[in-house]
């Protein structure tokens, strides 16, 4: 049950009285005509005959010189075109949410509200005047400057286009759980270090621990962290963006069939971090393949070669031992986990992708 103060500061009358109507009725029982209160303020006519029209606000210095020549408090009148100015901006904010509810459509406002991040109570206004609150936007063109002609750099990609109402959902969902990440000052040179710890958890689990130990070290380092689940329609894997100038964040989903395809798409967006690309990023599936774009191969080699040095995945393939036992032996020594040699491994051919399948740990993250 709501509070007293919290009923109280979310009631709001759906009815305000019109200065002017307060001001006309008080000059018809004094007998005073408008052409006589504006003699007695040294003000237009015009003036005086909008303000009882509604035209003219009543403003601090017009309700000083109505005390004076009316004898009612100034407060009276601030107060009155305050709440009135309210009511009228209201109900203008009302007619517009219900002539734009069809945009709600477009959106995946149900998993939003399954996930707490909307209001959806079967009233179509309110529904939307949540999610423009969730996005931090006063209304559909606000969202649209902000996310497709704006300053979001990703908007271009294909994963995002291919559904941008929910892609973007998913995105501002990540940066609103960002937000609540008490951040260090980001450090690259700490954060490339950290990575390497980071690596040492690929072969711990539960999953569920692991990202969590994961995400405070890397907020030591001022980068945030966060998974979160995809909406429907959305394509991504992973996400790494800057909020501000300096204060880098890194998203992933849950799209993955194994653990070490995660923890690449974590190295990956961290490559992007670490080199330094912010124009930011949205990532589908992510392949260890070399991408066209040259940021992209740049964020594949950093995650392939921190993940498993070049020089010593080469001695070991070279060694012609691809035994079970022989990849668990590499792994532990490279400190990662053999899902990860093994996806490796597949990958570049030397293994069909239904060897060592076992090694290859399904995602179990709540």
């Amino acid at each position: 049950m709501a509070s007293m103060s919290e009923s109280t500061s979310q009631w709001r009358p759906d009815w305000a009285v019109p200065p002017g109507e307060v001001l006309h009725e008080i000059l018809q029982s004094r007998g005073m005509s408008q052409a006589e209160l504006a003699r007695r303020m040294a003000r237009p006519l015009k003036t005086i005959n909008e303000i009882v029209k509604g035209k003219a606000a009543i403003t601090a210095d017009t309700a000083v010189q109505l005390e004076l020549a009316l004898g009612i408090d100034m407060r009276i009148w601030t107060n009155l075109d305050a709440r009135f100015r309210e009511h009228e901006a209201i109900t203008r904010s009302s007619h517009s949410m219900k002539e734009n509810v069809d945009w709600l459509k477009k959106f995946p406002v149900d998993e939003l509200a399954q996930e707490g991040l909307v209001e959806a109570d079967g009233r179509p206004e309110r529904t939307l005047e949540s999610l423009l609150r969730f996005f931090g936007v006063s209304s559909p063109a606000g969202w649209e400057s902000q996310w497709m002609a704006g300053s979001v750099a990703f908007r271009a990609s294909d994963t995002f286009t291919a559904s941008p109402e929910a892609t973007s959902a998913w995105l501002r969902w990540g940066e609103l759980e960002a937000q609540k990440i008490d951040l260090e000052p980001y450090d690259k040179a700490g954060f490339k270090r950290t990575l390497e710890k980071v690596r040492t958890l690929t072969r711990k689990q539960p999953l569920a621990l692991m990202m969590q130990r994961t995400k405070k070290l890397c907020a030591a380092e001022g980068v945030a962290f966060v998974v979160c689940p995809t909406f429907k329609g959305v394509r991504a894997s992973g996400a790494s963006y800057w909020v501000g100038t300096n204060s880098p964040v890194l998203q992933l989903s849950l799209r993955y069939k194994s653990e070490e395809q995660l923890w690449f798409s974590f190295f990956h967006e961290a490559g992007h971090i670490v080199e330094g690309h912010k124009k930011g990023f949205i990532d589908g599936e992510i392949s260890q393949t070399d991408d066209e774009d040259e940021m992209e191969r740049q964020a594949n080699r950093f995650a392939r070669d921190l993940l498993l040095p070049p020089r010593e995945l080469a001695s070991f393939i070279e060694a012609g031992d691809l035994s079970a036992a022989a990849v668990q032996a590499f792994a532990k020594t490279l400190g990662v986990s053999p899902g990860i040699v093994v996806g490796r491994l597949q990958h570049d051919g030397h293994l069909d992708y239904n060897q060592l399948a076992q090694f290859r740990r399904p995602i179990h993250l709540a």
